[in-house]
């Protein structure tokens, strides 16, 4: 049993939303001890996700965080451990003083360029840009203004403490190109509604809710792996053209 004043969702992918009147207004829902329950709160165009294993009574208490982007598009925020991140992939076309982000459609100039761009999955944002977001090259990434004001590209040690709250040991985290098998299932979006089948060990229990978005092959410029693969990138720089990413 919780108390709530604003609408309360259970689950992000599958809501059950019900409207509260007061702060005293209760919902009961079916419990097994040691569950892992996911909370998500909304007020307006705000909505913070939690997660909790309850012991017994409780309140769960919503921070509503702003973060919309510069094309106005508003965020959900899912908070792990001490850390606050974006909920939902980044869709903007402009970075945050509101200039414009070069869209780069041709797989040629997409493999050529040294310069900022952005693109949608096949070239369809009708399709593509709600559900998974946008795809952005390293230039862009690098300009460190992509993100809401506010918000940053999340550094390689920002992505260990991530995993590390997940489970990974501190060997594992500095490992390169270390294979967070049960980490990366607690990211992932469970089921089979955008990630292919099986899917087999993705519970979502961070309530990250990562899907898998594809991506643009940076020497050829083809898409490639949707419903397959995604890859998330950090400000840490590798070399020139390129940085530190996760994929899961």
């Amino acid at each position: 049993v919780y108390d709530a004043s604003e609408n309360i969702a259970l689950n992000k992918n599958q809501p059950q939303v019900r409207l509260l009147k007061s702060a005293t207004s209760t919902i009961e829902m079916q419990y097994n001890v040691g569950d892992r329950l996911l909370f998500t709160g909304m007020s307006g165009n705000y909505a913070t996700i939690v997660t909790d294993v309850p012991t017994g009574n409780k309140t769960i208490t919503f921070d509503f965080i702003n973060c919309m982007d510069a094309d106005s598009n508003y965020y959900p925020v899912v908070i792990t451990g001490t850390q606050t991140w974006m909920a939902d992939n980044l869709k903007t076309t402009k970075y945050n003083n509101n200039t414009a982000i070069p869209l780069v459609t041709d797989n040629i100039t997409w493999a050529n360029s040294t310069t900022p761009a952005y693109c949608w999955y096949n070239n369809d944002e009708t399709t593509y840009k709600d559900l998974y977001g946008a795809l952005y090259n390293w230039y862009t990434v690098n300009t460190e203004d992509i993100c809401p004001v506010g918000w940053h590209v999340p550094g390689d040690d920002e992505w260990k403490t991530l995993e590390m709250y997940l489970g990974m040991s501190q060997s594992d985290a500095d490992a390169a190109g270390s294979r967070g098998i049960n980490e990366g299932d607690k990211l992932k979006e469970s089921g089979t509604e955008h990630w292919v089948s099986p899917n087999t060990g993705a519970t979502n229990e961070s309530g990250f809710s990562a899907l898998p978005g594809g991506y643009r092959n940076f020497n050829l410029g083809s898409y490639n792996d949707l419903r397959i693969f995604t890859g998330f990138w950090s400000s840490t720089e590798y070399s020139s053209n390129s940085a530190w990413y996760r994929t899961l």
